[in-house]
């Protein structure tokens, strides 16, 4: 739990340093930080949950998040 609360607080520091500071381009903030999340989030849900296939009815809601970044 130290962890998560940890990496919580840091990743606003961080994330205006390199939005401010060192990138010349916000967005591509954004795009290393989904880089990073996406394989690490979907390594985690097959380790814990196996093999999981979204079903169809689920497309339109999954897009619906992605499109708006939840």
């Amino acid at each position: 739990m130290f962890l998560v609360s940890f990496f919580w607080g840091l990743a606003w520091p961080v994330g205006r340093m390199l939005a401010t500071d060192l990138l010349d381009y916000p967005y591509s903030v954004m795009f290393f930080r989904y880089l990073f999340a996406v394989p690490v989030l979907f390594g985690w849900l097959w380790f814990k949950e196996g093999n999981v296939v979204p079903l169809k009815r689920d497309y339109n809601y999954l897009l619906l998040l992605a499109f708006t970044s939840v």
